[in-house]
């Protein structure tokens, strides 16, 4: 089995840990435990400190290539055009209901 050490350093927020194996100071039983491993929850079992370190840096989880969407006025508000309740553009528009400039039209 391997043994992990995780090292957080000034790390902010919760860490959530599922079956981590902790083995008992002077014997050999082990503990797999779901939950809080503050030192106040693991006192009696040790850590091993020659195993290899883990971190998790602040900006681990930034993102990237993300922007925030532009927004444009819907082609209705835009100009002076009637459309059909289906958004095809009507030219001349004879009896029915028409969207134009946002708004529904009875046109009789």
């Amino acid at each position: 089995m391997d043994t992990f050490q995780f090292v957080f350093g000034g790390y902010t927020g919760n860490l959530d840990i599922d079956d981590l194996v902790l083995v008992k100071d002077g014997i050999t039983e082990n503990l797999i435990d779901n939950g809080d491993f503050s030192k106040n929850h693991i006192q009696g079992w040790s850590a091993n400190w020659q195993g290899p370190s883990y971190y998790l840096a602040n900006d681990a989880y930034q993102s990237t290539g993300i922007t925030l969407p532009s927004v444009v006025a819907q082609p209705s508000q835009q100009d002076d055009a009637y459309y059909t309740l289906q958004g095809v553009r009507v030219s001349h528009p004879t009896s029915g209901i028409f969207i134009h400039k946002g708004k529904k039209i009875v046109m009789k």
